[in-house]
């Protein structure tokens, strides 16, 4: 196998992952809100 090839498949396996870990990050973040916020009783009057 070439090294160019390995290199290759290394960065994108790597780039897809990054990309995957700061998504979730971002979707959990975008989420954990609402949920925490769902959960709340709003109606406390």
């Amino acid at each position: 196998m070439d090294w160019l090839q390995v290199l290759n498949q290394l960065s994108s396996v790597v780039c897809a992952t990054l990309i995957g870990i700061v998504a979730g990050v971002a979707i959990g973040y975008l989420l954990l809100p609402s949920f925490i916020y769902g959960r709340k009783p709003r109606k406390r009057r």
